[in-house]
C-alpha cells in the first residue's frame, strides 16, 4: 500500500517556461507525528511546526495529523529519504494537513505562465482524496480531486477555478494542502512545487496517466 504524491503548478505556455517554485520538497524536516491511541479518537495532534527549512515554500511548514478512528496499531506521518509517509493501520483513520503561511503575495500563476496545479500519484492502493486551498488574505476557497486506487495517475487542479472562487491567485498568503487517508492505506507524498511541464488541454484536469513521471523526479 504505496503511493508517491508530487503537487506542482502546471505551465501552459507555449513560448516559454518560467522556474519551479517548490512549495514543499520534504527533503528538509520531518513532522515526526506517531499516534497509539493516547488521547482516546477522535483527536487532532499538532500542529507540528517547523521553521527555516529549505525547499519549503517560505520555509515553514506546519503539520497536523486529525485521528478519527482507531483501532490498534500506530498511526504515523514522518518523511524519510525526501519522501512523507502517512500510514494508517486496518480499523485507523486519519486526515494530514500541511499549512503554509509565513509568505505573501505570492503570484502562482508566474506571471500568467501557470495555469495548473498538478498532484501525481505514482501508486495508490485505496482512494485517497487529496484536498487543496488556497487563500489571498481576504479569500479562499478548496478544491478537492479523488484520486482512485491505481498506478501511476496526475490529478490537475485549474487555478481559474480558485479565480473563480473569488482568490486572487497572484497574490497569495497562504497554501494548504490535505491528504484524507481511509483505513488501511499508506502513502507517501514526494514533494509538491510549480512544474513547466505542459497540460495538453484544459479539459484534462482532473485524472490523468502519469507519462511524465521521469521529469517530474528530476531532482531525486
Amino acid at each position: 500500500m504505496k503511493k508517491v504524491l508530487t503537487l506542482a503548478v502546471i505551465l501552459c505556455s507555449s513560448t516559454a517556461f518560467s522556474a519551479p517554485l517548490i512549495v514543499d520538497s520534504f527533503n528538509f524536516g520531518n513532522p515526526g507525528i506517531f499516534y497509539a491511541g493516547v488521547p482516546a479518537a477522535p483527536t487532532t495532534i499538532g500542529p507540528v511546526t517547523e521553521t527555516l527549512l529549505t525547499e519549503v515554500i517560505g520555509g515553514t511548514r506546519k503539520s497536523t495529523l486529525a485521528v478519527n478512528t482507531f483501532a490498534g496499531g500506530v498511526i504515523s506521518l514522518s518523511t524519510f529519504s525526501g519522501v512523507l509517509n502517512h500510514s494508517n493501520p486496518a480499523g485507523g483513520d486519519s486526515d494530514a494537513t500541511f499549512l503554509y503561511d509565513n509568505f505573501s503575495n505570492i503570484d502562482f500563476t508566474q506571471g500568467g505562465a501557470n495555469t495548473f496545479i498538478q498532484a501525481v500519484f505514482i501508486s495508490t492502493d485505496l482512494g485517497t482524496v487529496l484536498d487543496i486551498t488556497l487563500d489571498d488574505g481576504a479569500n479562499s476557497n478548496t478544491q478537492s480531486i479523488t484520486a482512485p486506487a491505481g498506478g501511476a495517475q496526475s490529478l490537475y487542479f485549474n487555478l481559474t477555478a480558485f479565480s473563480g472562487a473569488g482568490v486572487d491567485v497572484t497574490s497569495v498568503d497562504k497554501v494548504t494542502v490535505k491528504i484524507s487517508g481511509p483505513s488501511a492505506l499508506d502513502s507517501r507524498l514526494d514533494f509538491v512545487e510549480t512544474s513547466p511541464t505542459v497540460v495538453p488541454e484544459p479539459g484534462t484536469m482532473g485524472l490523468m496517466s502519469l507519462g511524465l513521471l521521469a521529469l517530474a523526479r528530476r531532482r531525486r
